[in-house]
């Protein structure tokens, strides 16, 4: 039994394909189900129910699974501890938050760059639920991510929490004063879409004042909510130390409302057995780049607490 062979089958398990696993590996399909006709041969089962272009795993296949996992995430810990790092070799597919796309993102890259020079980044710019959906599916090996909820099979490093506020442009008037908001419906309102973690926490908090959002606009691009604002075509939720340059040169204005929004917190992700995979490298080593405030690393446990 090889390695390369329960890596195949590790691969063919998670993504549901012969094809899917052979495009992960950098392999032709028929070598992938070569490696995979071995290992049935060698264990005497069938690990695969083959329905289409699927592949079900049997239930001997399922049996294997957390063996296989075991056995790779050993020869990882290895590569990890004892090999040297600049000879590490691999893809991770990375699933990114816009905001972290946005602020730390290149220093990420560089300090990878730098520490393991043969691990390429595959990234994947996308909104939170998206994310956190493709990381289920076996699509993502990690993500930069808020926690939409708790997911007991993937393993969680505080990345630190950002603080959003209200924001308009001079344009609309809005007036210089707290306000509630019951008040702030009265205003179109621009906001990142439904598969975003912020939708739900603005949705949440009009609703906790007994308000609901009326005129609205979605986009999934905060860039292009912060240009629609600063046009004076809608109020908007926004990160005030990304737009710190907007905000100084008048071009956007700061709401003060009460309550205020609520941080959002951001987690590096993947699967719990991956630790010391190359995913867990990444995500170890984007606790050391970011930029959000780490400061309040309890308060951030409890938000996600609270959003369950």
């Amino acid at each position: 039994m090889k390695l390369q062979q329960l890596e195949a089958f590790y691969w063919i398990a998670n993504l549901g394909s012969f094809a899917a696993a052979a495009e992960r590996l950098g392999l032709t399909q028929p070598s992938v189900s070569q490696r995979i006709h071995e290992l049935e041969a060698e264990l005497g089962v069938a690990l695969f129910e083959r329905v289409g272009r699927r592949a079900r795993l049997s239930d001997l296949g399922h049996s294997l699974l957390p063996h296989a996992e075991e056995m790779l995430a050993v020869r990882q810990r290895i590569l990890h501890q004892v090999g040297n790092p600049t000879h590490l070799r691999g893809t991770v597919r990375l699933g990114v938050a816009e905001l972290v796309a946005l602020t730390w993102l290149p220093a990420l890259i560089d300090r990878l760059g730098q520490l393991y020079p043969g691990v390429t980044l595959e990234l994947d710019i996308d909104l939170t639920e998206d994310l956190w959906s493709k990381l289920d599916q076996g699509l993502l090996d990690a993500a930069l991510v808020p926690k939409l909820k708790e997911h007991p099979h993937v393993h969680t490093r505080l990345l630190g929490t950002m603080p959003f506020s209200w924001m308009a442009s001079p344009e609309l008037n809005v007036p210089d004063r707290l306000l509630h908001p019951g008040e702030l419906v009265e205003w179109p309102i621009l906001l990142l879409s439904q598969h975003s973690n912020l939708f739900g926490t603005v949705e949440k908090w009009f609703a906790d004042a007994g308000a609901q959002m009326q005129r609205r606009a979605l986009s999934n691009n905060l860039n292009s909510i912060a240009a629609l604002t600063m046009r004076g075509l809608g109020i908007s939720t926004l990160p005030p130390d990304l737009y710190a340059q907007e905000i100084a040169s008048g071009r956007l204005c700061r709401l003060r409302t009460e309550p205020p929004l609520p941080a959002v917190a951001y987690w590096a992700v993947h699967r719990r057995q991956q630790t010391e995979s190359l995913a867990g490298i990444v995500a170890a080593i984007a606790t050391e780049c970011t930029t959000f405030d780490m400061s309040g690393a309890e308060s951030a446990a409890a938000l996600a607490e609270a959003a369950r």
